[in-house]
């Protein structure tokens, strides 16, 4: 039974290390598992903040195109009345010209009937330059109006 004691006694200490060095093995396996898994999952959630980063990025460049594309159409609508405005503004001063003094420079019409044929003619021809300034202000807002809807659609995908 002594031997069994002092065989116990020298084999107890070995085993204790055994088992410590079998625990620690197998934690160790089981850390290893979970921080590959963490890792892992780290880069899924990296890969998909990127891509989601993407996506905000490219729809904010849609988004600036857009509105780009809207204040240049505003831009444009300004400039044709503008530019509309403008050839009136020419023509009536050119028309003025012409009745009063006419083409060799002397006075056209004089008198009562002359002022009156003056001032209906005047009133006809504002009437003519208001109607082609609305009309062509409906034309560029229709023409501006269909490139604003082919832009929507375009946002939608469609």
């Amino acid at each position: 039974m002594d031997i069994v004691v002092q065989w116990a006694t020298i084999l107890s200490p070995i085993i204790a290390v055994l088992i410590a060095w079998l625990t620690v093995r197998s934690s160790a396996k089981d850390t290893a598992k979970k921080i590959s898994t963490l890792e892992k999952s780290t880069k899924e959630q990296i890969v998909a903040l990127e891509e989601s980063t993407k996506k905000e990025v490219e729809s904010v460049k849609q988004l600036a195109k857009i509105q780009i594309k809207t204040t240049q159409t505003q831009i444009g609508i300004e400039l044709e009345d503008t530019m509309t405005k403008e050839k009136q503004v020419l023509k009536k001063r050119w028309d003025h010209v012409n009745r009063e003094y006419g083409v060799n420079g002397t006075p056209v019409e004089v008198g009562v009937a002359g002022d009156s044929y003056r001032k209906r003619e005047e009133k006809d021809k504002n009437f003519e330059y208001e109607s082609e300034f609305y009309e062509k202000r409906r034309q560029n807002l229709m023409r501006f109006q269909e490139q604003l809807n082919v832009l929507s659609k375009e946002l939608e995908g469609k």
